[in-house]
């Protein structure tokens, strides 16, 4: 652990008085949000869920419509590689891995819901109608199911609860940075320090 930060630290030019800075900013930021924190067991039961529970290895090609979608979804079923047209045609970043995707949990948010509800009712080998997402449309190959862990709920739960707090900590720490930056209304003279800030708030922006 301490070599990884060793390398995180020389990565980002963290020396020891700017590394200590940072630890304090981050656990001041902590310590603020904490009265929003709320850990329920629905939160606890999902995060077992998506750790321990089965996940679906997929395959997909995502178009700009659904008229393409239902044309290589045709050109599958009669023999094409979904592969190959994965590699021609999907607009998605997964292309150039043949639209193979990580395995996706059923319980995890940060799939999309349209792509999670078809790929579990998939047979192996099957490839689903157009399902439509926030950019584009998608069709999604099951390639197998990776069964979930035998680890027994009670036994795993204060590790589970750690993992939601930590989550929900980035996430209520990232709403308060946003809050402060837009807020803020700084004259910075210093040119190096202005363009960091500038760059941060580009970051902020496009990340909403």
């Amino acid at each position: 652990a301490q070599r990884y930060i060793n390398e995180l630290r020389e990565r980002r030019g963290l020396g020891p008085q700017r590394f200590e800075r940072l630890l304090r900013r981050n656990a001041g930021l902590r310590l603020l949000v904490q009265p929003e924190i709320v850990i329920t067991d629905a939160a606890v039961r999902q995060a077992y869920d998506i750790r321990h529970g089965p996940r679906y290895q997929v395959r997909i090609i995502v178009t700009n419509t659904v008229t393409d979608a239902q044309r290589l979804a045709r050109q599958v079923a009669e023999g094409a590689s979904f592969i190959d047209l994965a590699i021609a045609h999907s607009i998605d970043g997964s292309r150039a891995q043949g639209g193979l995707i990580d395995p996706i949990s059923p319980a995890d948010p940060t799939w999309p819901k349209a792509l999670r509800d078809v790929v579990v009712g998939l047979e192996p080998g099957q490839v689903s109608n157009p399902i439509a997402l926030d950019r584009g449309f998608a069709i999604a190959q099951l390639q197998r199911v990776v069964p979930g862990s035998d680890a027994i709920f009670e036994q795993v739960q204060p590790e589970l609860e750690r993992m939601v707090r930590l989550d929900m900590e980035g996430q209520a720490i990232r709403r308060l940075i946003r809050t402060i930056v837009d807020e803020a209304d700084l004259l910075i003279l210093d040119p190096a320090l202005d363009w960091s800030w500038q760059n941060q708030r580009r970051e902020l922006e496009a990340a909403r």
